[in-house]
């Protein structure tokens, strides 16, 4: 075994993966009425921290979608969670982004393709978040329109319903090395 004690600190570069890179992330609410809370950004390959076997939210992704509160979701993901801040504060909340407003930021990442959510602001509606999913592994710059949906609590029928997709676009590009 001591043959291989100097591969160890090699082997564990090499299963860290890729170089990490830095986006650029822009942000627009394109919505007249709502706010939208703080973005929860992980990699793809962590969707079982928002995803049930059923399809439906697990606890941490509900906490986000019907409190806006990132940290249940974030400490779910761990390491490879990501946090996107607006520039308002609503109420006690700070990173929010407010109506017809935009958000930008910067993260840095080595996965491919990330899961993005966030929580509609509960001004229409007290129930409605946004996802969506961007692949990071081909263009410098790409745009993602996050998709609405509704829990349908408050109708009482909690079911999931895709209600659109223009609400915010997500534009990510690659920070130059």
């Amino acid at each position: 075994m001591r043959l291989f004690q100097p591969l160890i600190p090699l082997l564990a570069l090499f299963a860290h993966g890729a170089k990490a890179d830095t986006y650029l992330v822009t942000a627009q609410n394109l919505m007249p009425d709502e706010h939208i809370t703080q973005y929860v950004m992980g990699p793809a390959d962590k969707d079982a921290v928002y995803f049930e076997d059923d399809g439906s939210l697990t606890l941490p992704a509900r906490f986000l979608a019907v409190q806006g509160s990132p940290f249940l979701l974030l400490s779910a993901l761990g390491e490879g969670g990501l946090l996107g801040n607006g520039q308002d504060t609503i109420g006690d909340w700070t990173g929010q982004t407010n109506h017809l407003e935009t958000a930008e930021f910067e993260i840095t990442t080595d996965a491919s393709s990330l899961r993005i959510m966030a929580m509609v602001g509960p001004e229409l509606e007290p129930d409605n978040y946004l996802m969506g999913l961007a692949d990071l592994s081909h263009d410098n710059e790409i745009t993602v329109p996050l998709r609405r949906y509704d829990l349908g609590m408050n109708e009482g029928t909690n079911q999931t319903t895709y209600i659109g997709d223009d609400d915010v676009i997500f534009t990510i590009r690659k920070v130059a090395d």
